[in-house]
């Protein structure tokens, strides 16, 4: 393999494979006939989804911009919940999605109420009701369908113009368990593939759907990484150690900012930060001692594998004075 087509594989692998594996397209699967039964006779869709055993039933209004979903799965516990909702975004993720959470409580009605989802949530932040602003979620209802013991969210969803119903972003979820009353407080889900996976773009005028495939972007880069990498003698080991080195200190970067993110949104107080600048200062010197020796190390093997070198070049300059 030549250096250029290695360098070029490796360029593909790094900034490419993220673009190539994002979207997996999906055929859609029917809706079960007890669940499709269960949907007011108007609804003119009914898919099941990818994760959670969930199904999904929707109809277009005229407009294009209203929409009425209904979305059904089993919930096991006692005081689980039910989500689902829209986002955006130009992905399909959890974070920045408007929900609807309903709620099973045990000799309780149940309830629901809108969220808006964020990358705080995924933090740990507590996740509380809230108005949302850019989704008109009208005539919603959170029950309990006895004969297939699911639950089921239905409403009617205004878009605005953010929203396509070509490429819909969509999100689903059910959790396991909820604190409060009144104000009804979900707590984070388990965090099993299908629970992050549960999020897909959906054109809503034909049914297909594509899946966010970003779970398996990291395997794949692994995979191939391992099958390209060089022996130490091949001509194109550099361009592997320039790739592996630009990686490693990018993920580097990338997990003290994230770090220090998470300390601003918890506030904790300041002694933390102070304690992991002198952790990451700390570190920082260690990999400086460890750096400074490798390299020396580097070239005392070089100058012992290669004795005669300098002798031969001093020779040859005083061969020419």
């Amino acid at each position: 393999m030549s250096a250029y087509l290695f360098t070029t594989i490796l360029m593909i692998l790094t900034f490419f494979s993220p673009i190539s594996t994002t979207a997996k397209y999906r055929h859609s699967t029917p809706c079960s006939e007890d669940f499709n039964a269960s949907l007011p006779k108007s609804f003119t869709n009914c898919n099941k989804l990818n994760t959670l055993g969930a199904q999904f039933g929707w109809r277009i209004h005229s407009n294009e911009s209203v929409i009425d979903i209904c979305v059904g799965a089993m919930i096991e516990t006692d005081e689980g919940w039910l989500a689902w909702g829209v986002n955006p975004q130009a992905e399909s993720q959890m974070a920045g999605t408007r929900a609807i959470i309903g709620f099973k409580k045990p000799d309780r009605k149940p309830s629901w109420n809108t969220y808006n989802v964020t990358s705080e949530t995924k933090l740990g932040c507590r996740l509380m009701p809230s108005k949302i602003v850019d989704i008109d979620f009208g005539n919603v209802k959170f029950e309990y369908l006895n004969q297939i013991n699911y639950y089921r969210i239905c409403a009617t969803v205004g878009l605005s113009s953010e929203y396509n119903v070509s490429r819909l972003n969509h999100v689903w979820q059910v959790g396991f368990k909820s604190i409060g009353m009144e104000v009804m407080e979900p707590l984070k889900h388990k965090n099993p593939l299908p629970n992050m996976d549960s999020t897909e773009t959906i054109n809503l005028r034909v049914g297909t759907s594509k899946i966010n495939a970003g779970p398996h972007r990291h395997r794949m880069r692994m995979m191939l990484a391992l099958r390209l990498k060089p022996h130490s003698n091949d001509d194109y080991r550099i361009y592997w150690s320039i790739y592996h080195h630009f990686l490693g200190y990018s993920l580097l970067a990338l997990i003290v900012v994230n770090i220090f993110r998470g300390i601003g949104i918890f506030s904790p107080n300041q002694t933390w930060r102070w304690a992991y600048i002198g952790v990451l200062c700390g570190l920082g010197f260690i990999t400086l001692v460890f750096e400074i020796f490798t390299w020396i190390k580097f070239l005392k093997d070089r100058k012992e594998k290669n004795p005669g070198e300098n002798d031969e070049g001093q020779q040859k300059k005083n061969t020419q004075m």
